[in-house]
């Protein structure tokens, strides 16, 4: 459980991606207004204008026992917000995760193996329906060559080796060590647990996300395999004392030298094992997206809180019925945080509309603008990194907008080579494609930009991400105006102009 609040102390009690955020939202709804209506919610603040039933398209037992317990401590005049609930709501039920862990390794094996297996779940870092996502794991190339929707999430590319090692450690060894150990004394028990582990890291290594498949089996088959090597040279330990009472020559040379080098190499993989989890669940995983921290060249921490800083601004500064169009990843976000319509989300059901929000981010201007007009846009906000150094930002992303863009028959138009230079390098200095220096990504991402100085002895205009000086500088925007834009100018925000009508 402890292992798991690094986000909570040294940020505070916040959610940490972007999925959560509509657990938050509809938990709190049903906290609320009661199962009956969140049953029959149906949201006109997602996916405008076609909206989302809520209750016949998710799984709600998350938000059902988030809001149990919310209910269960207000009972008993224990005052909690709805989002604390869900905060930690997830490192409360890891810590039932250990036990599940020892109770199906003693079936497995033994309570010794249960042990090590729920000691090591208890700070490993990592803790689908039949559709496009369900054939990308039996096909990996699948996603990329028919739905680039699924393809351009993050969480859905491969697994490099690196990762496996960096999140699973000394399971990585001692993972075919348990799986050794099971096949020599098969089972149904063992023929279980070996078909679980074999199609387990099969699939991690197509999906990034499985990871979390992955990780119980490792710390169950890594638990068996410790649990047996100890005891086997153990075993080997109490075997010399009693030869030396009895003085019984050795089985074999050097017998005890062996077994102590044997154990003595466990407890320091255990300990590095220790070690590098804590590391790795602080530093990669207790960081949320919502809060970005850095440190400054003298080492003290600067905070970046643009996000909310922007959700707060749009509540506080748009009308309520305000739509606003942004690349779906923060769809939850901006409906949870704040309170307004948007295009697309998280949800990604519907490739078509989210196709149109792409073909909008990678036209012109004036194609832009009919399409945002066609869809009752008021403002479009985008994420910007090219000041502070942030790389997952929307231009980053950009070839993703095009890809999902021009993959419906509306957007047919778009082809992604020509956003490519003649050598087929994606660029945004002087040398980058026309049509993408005159597209709307790139204007609301470098709007005002050519007048920044971002580096000492780099020109004005430098984009720190890109590592290049952008190409189009002196520009002015005709459909949009600039609304709001963060402190560190990693949101910008632009209303959409009431043009007159200027007929065909």
């Amino acid at each position: 459980f402890a292992t798991r609040l690094f986000s909570v102390l040294r940020f505070e009690s916040v959610i940490h991606e972007f999925d959560p955020y509509f657990n938050y939202r509809t938990t709190r709804y049903l906290a609320e207004e009661g199962f009956y209506s969140f049953h029959n919610w149906f949201d006109d603040r997602a996916w405008y204008p076609l909206g989302r039933i809520i209750g016949g398209t998710i799984y709600p037992g998350l938000m059902v026992t988030s809001a149990f317990i919310y209910h269960v401590l207000n009972w008993f005049h224990i005052t909690i917000e709805v989002r604390n609930v869900c905060v930690f709501f997830a490192p409360l039920f890891s810590s039932c995760t250990t036990l599940v862990t020892y109770g199906l390794t003693k079936e497995l094996k033994d309570s010794k193996a249960g042990l090590v297996a729920a000691a090591m779940i208890a700070i490993v870092p990592e803790i689908a329906p039949w559709t496009g996502r369900f054939y990308s794991l039996l096909d990996p190339s699948y996603a990329k060559n028919n739905i680039p929707i699924i393809a351009s999430v993050s969480e859905h590319q491969p697994t490099t080796w690196s990762s496996f090692y960096f999140d699973l450690q000394m399971h990585v060894f001692m993972f075919p060590a348990g799986l050794y150990f099971c096949f020599k004394h098969l089972t149904d028990a063992n023929i279980f647990i070996i078909i679980y582990g074999v199609t387990s890291i099969y699939f991690a290594g197509v999906m990034v996300r499985l990871m979390l498949v992955l990780a119980p089996v490792c710390c169950i088959l890594s638990g068996i395999g410790i649990s047996s090597t100890l005891a086997a040279f153990m075993k080997n330990l109490e075997t010399t004392r009693q030869d030396k009472r009895n003085k019984r020559q050795d089985t074999y040379p050097v017998k005890t030298e062996v077994a102590v080098s044997v154990i003595g190499m466990m407890t320091l993989f255990l300990i590095t094992y220790t070690f590098h989890c804590t590391w790795v669940t602080s530093e990669a995983y207790s960081s949320p997206s919502i809060v970005l921290a850095a440190k400054q060249h003298d080492g003290s921490k600067i905070i970046f809180d643009d996000f909310r800083e922007a959700y707060y601004w749009l509540r506080e500064n748009t009308r309520e019925d305000a739509k606003v169009m942004s690349w779906w990843d923060y769809g939850y976000q901006i409906t949870a945080m704040a309170n307004r319509t948007i295009l697309v989300d998280n949800n990604t059901w519907n490739n078509t509309h989210i196709s149109r929000v792409g073909q909008a981010m990678a036209s012109t201007e004036d194609k832009a603008y009919e399409i945002m007009r066609e869809l009752d846009v008021d403002y479009v906000l985008v994420w910007f990194g090219g000041l502070t150094g942030y790389a997952s930002d929307d231009i980053n992303k950009f070839l993703w907008m095009v890809r999902i863009g021009g993959s419906t028959e509306k957007g047919k138009h778009i082809k992604e080579e020509d956003y490519y230079t003649k050598t087929g390098e994606f660029r945004v200095d002087k040398e980058g494609s026309p049509i993408l220096l005159n597209c709307l990504m790139y204007k609301m991402c470098y709007y005002r930009f050519g007048e920044m100085y971002t580096e000492q002895g780099k020109p004005s205009g430098y984009d720190r991400v890109r590592n290049v000086e952008i190409g189009n500088k002196d520009f002015q925007l005709d459909v949009l105006e600039e609304a709001y834009t963060t402190e560190h100018w990693l949101v910008r925000i632009y209303k959409v102009k009431k043009l007159d009508n200027r007929g065909l």
